[in-house]
């Protein structure tokens, strides 16, 4: 949909109460409380986020990783409703998938589900995640994966919200913690393992109450260009409106609906696994498309008001084009383009063909 650039006071307000993420902390709702822990202060984002009073609410952390010559993985940790009422949905879960649309995942209950306030550190049953390791071990069937990952942030993207850091009560933060990184380790799916060093790492935080009616998500650091990394989430929540950060070279690229001086237009077709995200700031653009290309991908739970429902569809061993356009004597003329060598492409809700959009 096409929205002016300078919106009406109403329309601001709007966007702030429905913004899609928020990279850092929000300010505990709550001081005593002897059944929940509290370690506050805390500058980590990627802590643990809930008041212990807020319902719906959910928690999640993501890694993918891109192996050298192998496979793309990624990994979900994630918690639900954790003071839901016994009618009301909850659980802990962890998700883990592979390009190709594998995927392997169990739900265990809230009171599986543990993580600190004041660092990252959280751990569903058996499995854990933190600031440099993630272990796990899943079975479904015969079907046994197993992780051991450690790895190391090289590049967090700090400001990924800009103007909504610290506002509380928006109904999905977003957090990068690991715009750039690198892995070693080894993860076994079915009796094949992978032994890897170096490889490149993506990981990002989401929480909130639930995810919106329709989402795109897209991330790449395997360029030919060194030290090149591109990430961008966004959608329909309301209205058209997303985040977009390109590290080109010495460069950062930031771009952010609610700094109100951009238009994110998303054009999603699950059909052809193609979406496409223009990006208008003044007399510069950015067109961000991301293709599934030959790979299938993973029909994924999401948080949403009934529960932990699949409603994305995310391609690990996709690929990116990002293009930079700027309006010269009245027309739009490409200054610079890059193709990734594989991306992870997510299309959600009404965007990946989950339901209609309003």
């Amino acid at each position: 949909m096409t929205r002016t650039l300078v919106l009406a006071g109403g329309m601001c307000l709007l966007f702030i109460l429905v913004g899609l993420a928020c990279d850092t902390d929000q300010e505990a709702s709550f001081t005593n409380d002897e059944d929940v822990e509290i370690n506050w202060p805390s500058t980590d984002p990627n802590r643990y986020h809930w008041n212990g009073l807020t319902s719906p609410f959910f928690e999640g952390w993501f890694f993918r990783i891109s192996v050298p010559g192998g496979g793309s993985y990624a990994f979900i940790y994630a918690v639900q409703n954790p003071g839901a009422t016994a009618s009301e949905p909850s659980g802990s879960h962890v998700v883990v998938f592979r390009d190709g649309g594998e995927i392997v995942e169990e739900t265990f209950g809230v009171e599986h589900f543990a993580a600190d306030r004041g660092r990252f550190d959280v751990t569903v049953n058996d499995n854990t995640a933190g600031a440099n390791r993630l272990t796990g071990s899943l079975r479904d069937g015969d079907q046994l994966v197993t992780w051991n990952i450690e790895y190391e942030a090289t590049e967090a993207w700090n400001e990924t919200m800009g103007g909504l850091t610290n506002v509380p009560t928006l109904p999905v933060n977003w957090h990068v913690g690991a715009l750039r990184g690198r892995a070693t380790g080894e993860i076994s799916w079915g009796g094949q393992t992978e032994r890897f060093a170096g490889a490149p790492i993506f990981q990002d935080h989401n929480w909130g109450n639930y995810f919106p009616e329709g989402y795109v998500w897209m991330q790449s650091q395997e360029f030919p260009r060194r030290r090149e990394a591109v990430a961008l989430a966004g959608g329909d929540m309301g209205l058209e409106a997303g985040m977009f950060v390109w590290r080109r070279g010495n460069e950062l690229i930031e771009v952010r609906a609610q700094d109100l001086d951009s238009r994110f237009t998303f054009t999603a077709v699950p059909e052809t696994g193609v979406v496409t995200v223009d990006i208008q700031r003044g007399d510069t653009r950015y067109v961000v498309t991301g293709f599934w290309e030959d790979d299938i991908p993973a029909t994924l739970p999401t948080p949403r008001p009934e529960g932990f429902q699949p409603f994305t569809k995310m391609a690990l061993a996709g690929r990116m084009r990002v293009q930079e356009l700027e309006r010269l004597g009245g027309t739009w003329q490409l200054v610079d383009e890059v193709w990734s060598r594989g991306a992870g492409v997510e299309m959600g809700g009404h965007y990946g063909g989950f339901g209609q959009a309003n």
